[in-house]
């Protein structure tokens, strides 16, 4: 009995380094999404906002949380949303993982961006977003 429950005490252990190990890197991550000059958004499927870095924050003017729960297609200018609806719709079609192109954004921020966006997952669970002025 003594012998059974040492072991399991051991794999508790193990587990726990585990755990310990993946909040480490999951910190590591963050700190580059958040720290790096492009502005990154993470969006759903659907193209629902789930998290911005800082970069996006000051790029379009917004509170984080104000970020959160919008569709993405509604920080683009109106008379580009259809077509970038139907690249969003390409992408996750599986068309290509990645893709690039330079669209006009609307509302407070103003300006042409390149987009960069890649699918996450298989089947794809979300979408990565790079945004960066054009030069």
């Amino acid at each position: 009995m003594a012998e059974g429950l040492g072991d399991l005490k051991a794999r508790w252990q193990e587990l726990n380094a585990y755990v310990e190990d993946l909040a480490r890197e999951r910190e590591h991550y963050f700190a580059i999404f958040e720290r790096t000059d492009d502005a990154y958004l993470l969006t759903d499927a659907r193209g629902v906002i789930e998290d911005a870095n800082g970069a996006a924050v000051d790029l379009f003017e917004r509170r984080r949380r104000d970020l959160r729960g919008r569709l993405i297609a509604a920080l683009i200018a109106p008379a580009r949303r259809q077509d970038f609806r139907r690249r969003i719709a390409a992408l996750l079609a599986g068309a290509a993982p990645a893709a690039s192109w330079r669209t006009r954004v609307g509302m407070r921020a103003s300006g042409e961006l390149t987009v960069g966006a890649r699918r996450m997952g298989q089947p794809p669970s979300g979408i990565g977003w790079v945004l960066r002025p054009c030069r």
